[in-house]
């Protein structure tokens, strides 16, 4: 009687708690078999974004990129700043002795030495303030201000020039203005050469557009070395003026350009 009260209590229990106890055990393996991670669980979708780099090494190249633009625009900036100073002392000298010595072309070589000083300092602030960034559109207006201060040189100079050949007005000779010519002659190609690579490392047009006016510089120094020792040696007093003339049509293609094409450079 008493075992089979007992059983039939059992089977009571059982048949009232049943589904309760299964629906349990059956909640307990959903939790267990979600607890087990997905084949393939972690790694990021296709067209997904991952938060960190795939390849380390990308990261060390980027970092690595970085610094060694960091590293020539240092370079850039400081060879900047050592044509300022330069073509600030060779203006200066170059305008007073021109005027010393009526020389349209020595007067016209200092000036152009003052539009290279504004224009070696605009891209001096300009590399400064952009460390990190690549070609602006400030860069592109950039070179269209040197192309318009060339072609504005350029003007003066060929005024000047007609009006000592029109007038018969005879220079004086001026070694000082020869010794200036010969420095620039010796200085100015190394630094159009090396202004020209680091814009080529750097993507730079202001910079590229400052290498060609500093070989115009070096054009002008030959030319300025020719009439002021013509006009020394033998008495030439025309070949001042007619050398001044030659500048002007270098100073005036270059600056045409650099107006016109904005893009200075092919590379």
């Amino acid at each position: 009687m008493l075992g089979g009260s007992i059983g039939s209590s059992r089977c009571s229990i059982a048949e009232a708690f049943g589904p309760r106890f299964a629906a349990s055990s059956e909640s307990r393996k959903m939790r267990r078999y979600r607890s087990i991670p997905e084949a393939g669980a972690g790694i990021p979708r296709s067209g997904s974004k991952p938060r960190f780099p795939l390849n380390w090494k990308q990261g060390v190249r980027v970092v690595t990129e970085v610094i060694s633009r960091e590293s020539l625009v240092r370079k850039a900036v400081a060879l900047q700043a050592i044509l300022i100073g330069y073509n600030f002392l060779e203006g200066a000298i170059s305008v007073v002795a021109g005027v010393v010595a009526a020389s349209p072309a020595l007067v016209g070589f200092g000036l152009d030495s003052a539009i290279e000083v504004s224009a070696a300092a605009a891209v001096l602030a300009h590399l400064w303030r952009t460390k990190q960034e690549e070609e602006l559109g400030w860069e592109r207006r950039l070179a269209v201000f040197v192309g318009l201060t060339l072609m504005a040189l350029a003007v003066y100079v060929a005024a000047h020039a007609l009006y000592d050949l029109a007038t018969a007005s005879a220079p004086d000779e001026s070694l000082l203005g020869i010794a200036i010519a010969v420095a620039s002659l010796a200085i100015m190609p190394v630094v159009a050469r090396r202004q020209h690579a680091l814009s080529h490392d750097l993507n730079s047009r202001a910079l590229e557009a400052e290498s060609r006016e500093t070989v115009i510089c070096s054009y002008l120094s030959a030319t300025l070395l020719l009439g002021l020792g013509a006009n020394a040696a033998f008495g030439w007093w025309w070949a001042d003026p007619l050398a001044a003339l030659v500048m002007v049509a270098v100073i005036a293609r270059e600056g045409w350009e650099a107006f016109t094409r904005r893009e200075l450079c092919s590379c």
